[in-house]
């Protein structure tokens, strides 16, 4: 029989297990948005720069790892290079930093936080966390203009060599300046987001994510004959597509990889040799782990929360058959 000493030392075991499932959940869950993963790519002079959030890797186009270096307590987000000068973006921060080549520091500033900062036309375009607002840097971090909009800006992109936006579920593209619709892709459900289109002749490139904005897809359109194909695949968000003689690239965040098609819609493979792959797993399996303990703290905080409520029913009970 539960006697009320008996029931009150499980009710504190119950307790401390909740309180310590609930810390240890935090702390893996931060491991997990804190490990390394690949945040975003960027090309220039043949040499592909990949942000791993708290470091940034330099790779020849073959995959070959040429240059390699770690931030102390720092995370970004974004990158953008232009002539050897190397942009990061830290959302939690919003830094703005300016590196040369070697990664030394040339200039920073500090700009809206969440936001997103992408690289079209030779410019950079910073979209502040909302949407409404868009600011126009050279790479030398000189804001040169800025715009407001009514609607909430998703992406930026060329589009008819006319700089244009998407937004947030929608299939619809607009004009940038005059913000108007100039073209709609109906084939394609409203309800999801167009992401870092690109646009040759009548063809467009993109990717779309849908209701789980965590999941991508990659597409075709041509808008011509109203074909469009779609990738069996699925890229974890944030992921992005980048366009780099005649090559898509396509990042997938959670799994650290990179996957790479041809112009016509050809799979090419993943980019980079055997040693950056093999490192890239060994990253992917960490955050693996992270996830599963994470999930496992939180079902053990419902299964207390759950056996903490029983407990507290027969303590009930005890009371009353004590009274009786």
């Amino acid at each position: 029989m539960m006697t009320k000493k008996k029931l009150n030392l499980i009710a504190l075991i119950l307790i401390i297990i909740i309180i310590v499932s609930v810390i240890l959940g935090f702390v893996f869950k931060e491991k997990l948005e804190n490990s390394p993963s690949i945040r975003a790519i960027a090309f220039s002079n043949n040499k592909i720069y990949i942000l791993g959030g708290e470091n940034v890797s330099v790779c020849n186009i073959k995959g070959e790892l040429t240059f390699y270096a770690k931030f102390s307590n720092t995370y970004f987000d974004d990158i953008v290079v232009l002539n050897d000068k190397i942009v990061l973006y830290s959302k939690k921060s919003g830094r703005l930093v300016l590196f040369d080549k070697f990664l030394h520091l040339l200039k920073e500033k500090y700009i809206e936080k969440y936001g997103k900062l992408l690289f079209v036309d030779k410019k950079i375009f910073f979209i502040s966390e909302k949407g409404k607002k868009v600011s126009i840097l050279d790479i030398n971090l000189n804001q040169k203009d800025e715009k407001l909009f009514e609607e909430n800006v998703a992406s930026i992109f060329l589009f008819k060599n006319r700089l244009a936006f998407s937004t947030s579920h929608s299939n619809k593209i607009y004009d940038f300046n005059s913000e108007k619709v100039v073209f709609t892709i109906e084939k394609l459900s409203p309800t999801g987001t167009i992401i870092n289109l690109y646009n040759f002749s009548n063809r467009l490139y993109f990717l779309y994510a849908g209701k789980n904005v965590y999941r991508t897809y990659y597409y075709y359109f041509d808008m011509d004959t109203n074909k469009m194909l779609v990738s069996d695949e699925k890229y974890y968000y944030p992921g992005e597509l980048i366009f780099y003689k005649n090559k898509f690239y396509i990042t997938d965040s959670i799994r650290n990889l990179i996957f790479v098609y041809s112009i016509d819609n050809k799979y090419l493979g993943l980019f980079g040799d055997k040693r950056f792959l093999k490192t890239e797993e060994k990253l992917f399996k960490k955050k693996r782990n992270y996830f599963f303990i994470g999930f496992i703290m939180n079902l053990a905080v419902v299964f207390s929360f759950l056996s903490a409520i029983i407990v507290y029913i027969l303590s009930l009970k005890v009371k009353k058959d004590k009274n009786a």
